[in-house]
């Protein structure tokens, strides 16, 4: 598996040891949330963890209303992610054992505001024919919903207008060509309803086109349209590791953490904000 270099040993082939998974399951009691006690509490009377328990109860866990996920995501965008290692890890090793199920066949969508100036960059690029990566370092949730996906856009402030994301369709003929990173999680949700998609760092996608107008539910959006590559794959790495002379830029709000501009090639990593 190859990542690019501040993600080398976060998806190692490591296996993952009972102390591990003893520790992992204490932190996520520590939060002292009573739905997250109930959830977690019963694995402590296993003798040991078989990942088919694991992946889906710990799967739930991202999903209830508490501070544990947005913890976990943001400490993956900051590349402080030591703690969280064996979570992403077994999300991987559940998707390889077919105990997590992948989604293909449909449209993905996703809501969300961006600081303007990285939608101009990304604009412009494209519009010069630059190939535009976007890489996720945290989790990422998308919707099969569109209706759904679209209560998230809000006209609240020009510099950070409303995007609407749309994931083309990932054929299931394709399941042999490309690494699936990302997880159907609606029979595991506290929110079953949102038909939601998760997409575990390391996914990558690239950008196709941006539309300036797109109007959805009466509020004018842009809509960025991206193809889904899977892992981050050898040849990606390569260009990654390659340009050394990165640029990094932080946006006064909090929805992009950084971008980096890679000098020495036609390709501009977009890297997604966290979840909030």
């Amino acid at each position: 598996m190859f990542v690019p270099l501040i993600y080398k040993d976060l998806l190692t082939k490591k296996e993952i040891t009972e102390l591990e998974i003893q520790k992992f399951n204490d932190f996520l009691l520590d939060y002292k949330n009573e739905e997250l006690t109930h959830l977690i509490k019963p694995l402590n009377n296993i003798q040991y963890f078989p990942k088919e328990i694991l992946c889906k109860y710990w799967l739930r866990a991202y999903t209830i209303d508490c501070n544990f996920y947005k913890e976990m995501n943001n400490k993956l965008m900051s590349s402080k992610f030591d703690l969280f290692n064996i979570f992403v890890k077994l999300m991987y090793k559940g998707i390889e054992l077919n105990i997590l199920n992948s989604c293909f066949n449909c449209k993905l969508y996703r809501g969300t505001n961006l600081n303007i100036d990285e939608i101009n960059e990304i604009n412009k690029r494209i519009s010069s024919n630059k190939k535009v990566l976007v890489f996720c370092k945290a989790f990422l949730s998308f919707s099969k919903n569109i209706d759904f996906a679209s209560v998230y856009l809000e006209e609240k402030n020009p510099k950070t207008p409303p995007v609407f994301f749309e994931i083309k369709e990932i054929e299931l003929k394709d399941k042999e060509n490309i690494d699936v990173s990302n997880i159907e999680i609606k029979n595991f949700s506290n929110f079953y309803i949102e038909d939601e998609i998760l997409f575990l760092p390391g996914s990558s996608f690239l950008i196709e086109k941006i539309d300036e107008n797109f109007m959805i539910k009466g509020i004018k959006s842009y809509k960025i349209t991206l193809n889904y590559i899977g892992k981050f794959n050898n040849e990606l790495t390569k260009i990654y590791n390659d340009n050394q002379k990165i640029k990094n830029l932080t946006s006064n709000d909090d929805l992009i953490k950084e971008i980096l501009y890679l000098h020495k090639t036609d390709t501009f990593f977009f890297h997604f904000p966290k979840i909030i």
